[in-house]
């Protein structure tokens, strides 16, 4: 490729300058290139806002992962508590029912009542509340007689 543009007059061959004879220039010099107004460049809108967007974008992410995160190891904080709380109660709870089941024992009645002063009765008799008849011979029971 060359240098000079496609439309600048290419210099004649040397072997056709030696033909020709000096001549005078007919034509008067020329003048130089006229000057022509350019205008400036268009400028491209900002990216400014765009940017400004992008990372406000980035930061209300970064903000909501954040709040996130924090609430759910909030969460699991309580969760580890009623967890600890649910087990003592459920402990609680077995232990009372163990407690009742021991007191609600045969053996265990019948010594609460002889200490409540209560004694056995001879016959049992049933209270029908459908018939409203009592079922059975009741008689009344006799305290045993206290050595002094």
């Amino acid at each position: 490729m060359s240098a000079v543009p496609s439309h600048a007059p290419r210099p004649a061959p040397a072997t056709a300058r030696a033909a020709r004879p000096a001549a005078r220039p007919t034509r008067a010099p020329a003048a130089p290139p006229r000057l022509r107004l350019v205008r400036a460049p268009v400028h491209t809108r900002t990216r400014v806002p765009f940017v400004s967007l992008c990372m406000g974008i980035l930061g209300i992410a970064l903000l909501a992962s954040l709040l996130l995160n924090t609430t759910m190891a909030q969460a699991s904080y309580r969760q580890h508590e009623l967890t600890n709380e649910l087990t003592t109660l459920t402990r609680s709870i077995q232990e009372t029912q163990a407690a009742l089941e021991v007191a609600a024992s045969p053996k265990q009645l019948a010594r609460a009542a002889k200490k409540l002063g209560m004694v056995p009765a001879p016959d049992i008799a049933f209270l029908s509340i459908e018939k409203n008849k009592v079922l059975g011979n009741p008689t009344a029971a006799q305290a045993p007689e206290v050595k002094k």
